[in-house]
């Protein structure tokens, strides 16, 4: 209850009452990039995705969870996702069955969305189905799961 009135205090979440709605996804979204210190530090997640990444251009890179993310202002080639069918994302699908070919995709990148996966040993398998050889998995992940 505590963090819905916490998101209620900004205009772009007045009117939402359930945190897994769509709408509160987007609202969040947009909170992320008016608030400064928010911006700065996303900015600098995408960066560290970067320069882990080391790669040239013309690869298939797949942000899973992109939530109400901005990082094709860092990385445009990228591919967002996530499950909610959101208005900012490229493809919608869960985790657990990425729409890939087998060894297609150059790398998988994930800001705060491991811990929310349902079950992540199938995740990780349907990821490593997906990787080309040499292929990354890089997230930043807060919670310690």
């Amino acid at each position: 209850m505590k963090k819905i009135l916490n998101l209620l205090k900004y205009t772009e979440s007045k009117s939402i009452y359930d945190l897994d709605d769509i709408a509160a996804t987007e609202a969040h979204g947009k909170i992320i990039k008016k608030k400064p210190f928010l911006r700065k530090l996303y900015t600098n997640y995408y960066n560290q995705f970067l320069r882990k990444l080391n790669m040239e251009h013309n690869k298939t890179i797949i942000e899973l969870g992109s939530g109400g993310g901005f990082i094709k202002e860092i990385i445009p080639e990228a591919i967002t996702s996530d499950i909610k069918c959101l208005s900012n994302v490229d493809m919608c699908f869960p985790v657990e069955k990425i729409p890939f070919g087998n060894s297609t995709v150059d790398a998988f990148l994930m800001l705060f969305v491991f811990h929310h996966l349902n079950n992540p040993e199938i995740s990780l398998a349907e990821m490593q189905r997906c990787l080309k050889k040499g292929g990354k998995i890089i997230m930043i992940e807060p919670a310690n799961t």
